[in-house]
Formats: structure tokens, sequence, C-alpha cells
């Protein structure tokens, strides 16, 4: 699923995303922006928390938010069709990007094909 959506956002597609704002939590480490992509049409609602600090409301702009980790951080996203939840938890050293799919989205099938195919 995820080497889809890392496919899918290489992709040529449309996104979209509901409000919050970025923040700071624990961890140890230089500071890395984390990206957190939406990709599709649907409504969802995005949290995050880096280390062991408070969960935090994350704003989606153009199906796309932004915040800083210091350490590993957790990203949990919730689409309201369907009721799906996504979870991830990584550190920005390995992935500095979550890229998650609510409602339609839409892909060049070639684009899809060609990036699996090469």
């Amino acid at each position: 699923m995820v080497a889809l959506l890392l496919a899918l956002a290489a992709c040529d597609t449309s996104g979209g995303g509901s409000g919050g704002s970025g923040g700071g939590g624990g961890g140890g480490g230089p500071s890395t922006t984390v990206t957190v992509k939406q990709l599709g049409n649907g409504s969802s609602l995005v949290y995050y928390r880096v280390g062991s600090g408070n969960w935090q409301f994350l704003t989606l702009s153009g199906g796309q938010g932004t915040f800083t980790a210091t350490g590993d951080y957790e990203v949990a996203a919730r689409c309201d069709d369907g009721n799906i939840l996504y979870l991830f938890k990584a550190s920005p050293s390995y992935q500095n990007q979550v890229i998650f799919a609510c409602g339609d989205v839409s892909i060049n099938p070639s684009c899809y094909l060609s990036h699996f195919l090469s």
C-alpha cells in the first residue's frame, strides 16, 4: 500500500484536505520538516506527534501540510468517507514524507505502470 501511495505521489494527482495547524513535540537530534500529503478529493482529519509528545492537529492546505520533527514521529489520518484510518510511524532520517489517499484518486495508468515496470 505504501509503495502504491508513493508511486501515486510521483504522478500528477489532485489533492484535498481539511484544516488545522503544525507544531513540534519530543525527541532529539536535528530538526527536519516532515511533509504530509493527501491524494484524492475526500475530507480527512490529520494528527501527528513527535516522540512521546501530545497529538496535534495538522492543517492541510491544497492537500498538504508540514510539521517539524526532531526524532521519531507518528501521523494518524482519518478519511471521513468510509471511516478509513491510516497510521504511520517513522523517523525523519528514514522518511520525511507521509502520503495517504481519501476519496476518489485519479491517476494516469501509464504513469502508474511505468513506475512499477521500470
